[in-house]
């Protein structure tokens, strides 16, 4: 099982989307597991090669609500402290910052970021963005993250500050989401005004940036996938 990684997901009908082909690309394998439907972790950790968590609607500090959630901390601490590849996407991110010791909250009430907006990569995070200044991706979510102890900040954003932090250079944490199709993203946007969810993109903007910046976003996806899991 070690050509073998473990998909966390986070709602019934939760899918892995673009990861997966990206996952049988390389050669790799998945296996999916939804905590939310009661679904545990295999214990036997080490022959897997690595976890990757995907986001979801809850929040990390909603453990009273989401039982699960509390059992998927301890098993990403694990995970990172048998130093097994980690990448985390937006709740998965937190989940990661969480785990690591890292505060997760919302910044506040009213502020959120839904579209298709700019990071800034640091300096020294050549090896995950390349020579890029600015990296254009997908954002939902309302909740942020402290940079945990140990961990390094590889980009922020305008918004919301922390965008993306790795630890011991095999877990990987990203506050924006890569794995979406731009249908799926314009869905996405159009359920959140529908929501009346305050400061979401006008949806033609969104489609402007993500035509010009998708290409790029697939390629950070594959090069990534590939630097940590193979």
């Amino acid at each position: 099982m070690k050509d073998t990684l473990i998909c966390l997901l986070h709602q019934p009908t939760s899918k892995v989307r673009r990861v997966g082909k990206v996952i049988k690309k390389l050669g790799l394998n998945y296996i999916i597991i939804k905590p939310c439907l009661g679904q545990k972790l295999p214990e036997n950790y080490l022959k897997y090669r690595g976890l990757i968590i995907f986001g979801g609607p809850m929040s990390v500090y909603e453990a009273n609500k989401y039982q699960f959630l509390k059992y998927e901390i301890d098993c990403v601490k694990k995970f990172i402290d048998y130093n097994i590849p980690v990448f985390g996407i937006c709740l998965g991110a937190q989940l990661i910052a969480k785990s690591l010791g890292g505060e997760v909250f919302a910044q506040s009430d009213e502020r959120h970021e839904i579209g298709y907006y700019p990071i800034f990569p640091e300096k020294g995070s050549e090896k995950i963005f390349g020579k890029k200044n600015t990296f254009f991706a997908y954002q939902w979510h309302k909740d942020t993250f402290t940079i945990p102890k140990g961990a390094t900040l590889l980009a922020t954003g305008r918004k919301f500050k922390n965008q993306a932090f790795v630890f011991n250079k095999k877990t990987l944490a990203v506050q924006f989401h890569p794995e979406l199709t731009i249908n799926t993203m314009r869905k996405w946007s159009k359920l959140a005004k529908k929501r009346n969810i305050p400061e979401v993109q006008n949806i033609q903007e969104l489609d402007l940036l993500a035509k010009k910046h998708e290409s790029s976003v697939r390629n950070w996806l594959n090069i990534n996938l590939k630097n940590l899991f193979l």
